[in-house]
């Protein structure tokens, strides 16, 4: 009998990974004491500080990006250079007509869940935006639900700042989330008074008919170039928050910290790279409407593309020209609509 305990113990030295229950009651009950010696909380795994007033605080990180950077092939600074008419036009919104990024705020959120409704709630929200030479990213991050209300009241500021929001899926789940937080905390929101360029959207309409997945992470891989190291599943992401409220070990936070940062990134090189795209694409979008109208309607096909790019009229309007064209009005009105997807053909 005890050889064989022997040539296990031996089995368990000389296997790495493999310990005796004994030992592995010492590792546990070792890391309970470093987590509450609060040797694993958040400002151990990621750079910040405590903002607030009083005994109000919440966690508070920021970063600083040259306008060189590069998110995958696209610098962050390609983003001051859109054209306000692209931006309208790649989204279908004559309000965006007179979009400007340098006072625009690229939003993003991670969540308790994806329901929505009053009982989800916005554990980590990023904000990026052009200041001097720069790109500024802060993230703003609640340690238990008690951190809301001052968490909020910071991002109150930085909202006042905003006359345009972009966000990737926000008209449908971060900002009516925020919003609903917002006014539960007697705060008012001022990102409604804000004009919204949604990036989810016009990169539907630029790739829905090439990529099945138009997800953030997969548009950026493809088109962006982005390769993410050290990233976490975003449906992993709720249940990572719940587990530092129970153990106070935020080390798995770490990537949820990367994961959050590289979406508000991506939103700034994906604006600048669509209006890059429009440019490029407005004579493509030309030849492929010739190829596939009658040669009888050809010219009449042509006007109803130079019109939307010119913005003679909205862009709403001018996904509905040429419907008196018959069949061929249809294709004008299609192709319109396809001078906002340049990829189809590249």
């Amino acid at each position: 009998m005890s050889d064989i305990k022997d040539r296990i113990q031996s089995l368990l030295r000389n296997h790495q990974g493999l310990m005796a229950g004994s030992d592995w009651r010492v590792r546990l009950e070792e890391l309970s004491r470093q987590r509450e010696a609060g040797e694993f909380e958040i400002d151990k795994v990621v750079p910040g500080e405590l903002r607030g007033e009083g005994d109000d605080h919440f966690y508070h990180t920021q970063q600083d990006f040259p306008l060189d950077y590069l998110q995958g092939d696209i610098h962050l600074g390609s983003a001051l250079e859109a054209i306000p008419e692209h931006i309208a036009l790649a989204a279908c919104d004559p309000d965006l007509d007179g979009f400007d990024p340098s006072t625009a705020v690229f939003v993003d959120t991670e969540t308790t869940g994806l329901s929505g409704g009053t009982g989800t709630m916005a554990f980590l929200v990023g904000v990026g935006y052009f200041t001097g030479d720069c790109f500024r990213l802060e993230q703003c991050f609640m340690r238990d639900f008690d951190e809301e209300e001052p968490m909020l009241r910071y991002l109150d500021g930085l909202f006042a700042r905003a006359e345009a929001v972009v966000t990737y899926n926000g008209k449908s789940f971060d900002l009516p989330l925020l919003r609903t937080r917002f006014i539960s905390n007697r705060i008012p929101f001022r990102l409604d008074s804000a004009v919204h360029f949604d990036l989810l959207h016009a990169s539907r309409r630029f790739w829905k008919q090439r990529l099945r997945d138009c997800s953030l992470g997969n548009v950026e891989r493809v088109v962006l170039g982005v390769q993410r190291l050290g990233d976490v599943n975003s449906a992993e992401i709720p249940e990572i928050w719940f587990d530092y409220l129970r153990t106070r070990d935020a080390r798995k936070l770490e990537r949820v910290f990367y994961h959050h940062k590289h979406d508000i990134l991506s939103l700034a090189a994906l604006t600048g790279w669509l209006s890059r795209w429009c440019i490029s694409a407005r004579n493509d979008s030309r030849t492929w409407l010739a190829r596939r109208t009658r040669c009888s309607k050809r010219k009449q096909a042509r006007r109803c593309v130079t019109n939307a790019w010119n913005l003679q009229v909205t862009p709403v309007d001018a996904c509905k020209t040429g419907r008196g064209y018959g069949r061929t009005g249809n294709s004008c009105s299609r192709s319109s609509r396809a001078a906002c997807r340049p990829g189809l053909n590249s």
